[in-house]
Order: C-alpha cells, then structure tokens, then sequence
C-alpha cells in the first residue's frame, strides 16, 4: 500500500494567502472598472477598446471566483484529512 505524506502546515501556509490574492485581483479589477470610465469615449470606441477591458475585467473575475473556490476546496480537503489522520490515530493506538 502506498504511503501519502502530506506537508499539514505547507498547506495550511499556502493556502493562508489565498484571501490576500482575492483581494488583489479584486481591488485590480475594481481599479480597472474605474478607469474603463475615465478614458475619453471616443478612445474607447476604437480598436475595440471597450470590449478588450470588459473582458479584462471578466477574466479578473473569474480568477477572483477560482481563488475562492480553491481556498474553500482546500479547507475542506485539509479538514476531512486531519479528521481522517486523528481516527487512523485513535485506531492505531488500539493495536499498540
């Protein structure tokens, strides 16, 4: 049977950070959001500038809802696993 060793505080360490790269991309797509309104509209209008920051702004999105998902999957995951590595403990202490 294979052994799976998973670094608890790496994780935890890594995925401490996620919220502060939410808020990055966030405040990024904010200040995106508000120059979009400062450009002249006759600028805007050209080369499809308007539509090249709106999809700026909904792959920043995106991203901002990848982040997310990925610390709440995270948590989850790393909470079912010490909850599996504290029974597997409990049981193996039995047998001692």
């Amino acid at each position: 049977m294979a052994r799976i060793d998973i670094d608890v505080n790496t994780v935890k360490n890594a995925n401490y950070a996620v919220p502060q790269m939410v808020s990055g991309v966030s405040n990024i797509k904010r200040s995106i959001g508000l120059l979009k309104w400062r450009i002249d509209p006759e600028i805007m209008n050209r080369r499809n500038v308007r539509d090249k920051i709106e999809n700026i702004i909904k792959e920043l999105g995106t991203a901002e809802k990848e982040l997310n998902d990925t610390y709440v999957v995270t948590e989850d995951i790393l909470g079912q696993y010490l909850e599996s590595e504290q029974t597997l403990s409990v049981f193996a202490n039995k047998f001692e």
